[in-house]
């Protein structure tokens, strides 16, 4: 639609050059596009909607995977084989490897104690805070690193886990990479 040539949501940001998704189906996550991209992007849709959208922090992020009682993956304590688009192989945890990213919510059973999907797993998803200082959401081109949650298809098990967290330089795009929108207005009030 254009936004990515506005210089309006790049201030503060460094903005490269675009880069298109490995996986380019429609109903697949947005890879290959980093940390100040999809900063940007939020900046975008959230003029566009008329409400905020932007990335979760990691606590928000990690809050909305385990619920309220800690849970070590989205659906329970321990890893079922199916449950989520990672290489099961690499630790024996199951025979699945699809090697690339899967359609968004094919994973029904999944569900975070929220009713959120595909947290574990498909892609790592960028988070607001710096890797260093969690408590760091702010907006800015100092190239320190920015967190990454949920494993991605490359993962193993230990990956998935909805506690462990990834370090990432801001300008680093992976085809295992994407993110994940935070909405200000609950979907029933669309």
């Amino acid at each position: 639609a254009g936004g990515y040539d506005d210089d309006r949501w790049w201030g503060d940001l460094i903005k490269p050059e675009p880069e298109e998704s490995t996986w380019k189906q429609s109903n697949h996550p947005r890879t290959d596009v980093d940390w100040y991209e999809s900063v940007a992007f939020t900046r975008w849709l959230t003029v566009a909607l008329g409400y905020e959208v932007r990335l979760p922090t990691e606590q928000e992020w990690e809050k909305a995977a385990r619920g309220s009682d800690g849970l070590l993956y989205p659906w329970g304590n321990e890893y079922l084989s199916g449950y989520a688009n990672i290489d099961e192989t690499w630790n024996k945890a199951g025979e699945w490897n699809l090697r690339k990213t899967s359609a968004v919510g094919i994973y029904p059973q999944d569900r975070s104690p929220y009713e959120i999907m595909d947290m574990a797993g498909n892609v790592w998803e960028w988070c607001l805070n710096k890797y260093e200082e969690p408590d760091n959401i702010t907006h800015d081109s100092s190239g320190d690193r920015r967190v990454l949650r949920g494993g991605s298809w490359i993962s193993s098990t230990d990956g998935a886990r909805a506690g462990n967290r990834l370090g990432s330089n801001p300008g680093g795009r992976d085809d295992y990479g994407g993110f994940r929108l935070l909405s200000s207005v609950p979907i029933a009030d669309r």
